[in-house]
């Protein structure tokens, strides 16, 4: 999975949204995919597009290449038992966009 960055906006005029948090088991497993990631830091979210899923929590906490992490807050693809669907290609969503010195509010699109 993947996407591309549509816009990025300031999140201080957005008040702050609880995060899933993993469980050590969980955060264990992402941390190792995380460390194997060759891919230099991104820090110019338009450059580096489309970029990379390696691992999700839940469908919600989505844990990128180049040190990016994507919040679904409000997915738009449901898959039960409090995990959020995976995004069709083309679909469209508002997200909180972390990278290693910055977080945003943004949109974006799930690209193949």
């Amino acid at each position: 999975m993947k996407f591309i960055v549509l816009s990025l906006r300031n999140p201080s005029s957005v008040p702050p949204r609880l995060a899933p948090a993993p469980s050590a088991r969980d955060a264990e497993h992402t941390s190792t995919i995380l460390r194997n990631d060759q891919t230099p830091p991104i820090t110019n979210l338009f450059e580096a597009s489309p970029i990379t899923v390696l691992d999700d929590y839940r469908g919600h906490l989505l844990y990128c290449a180049g040190g990016v992490t994507v919040h679904r807050y409000n997915p738009q693809t449901t898959g039960g038992h409090g995990y959020a669907g995976a995004p069709s290609d083309g679909l469209e969503e508002d997200v909180f966009i972390t990278t290693r010195t910055d977080r945003y509010s943004a949109r974006i699109k799930f690209v193949q």
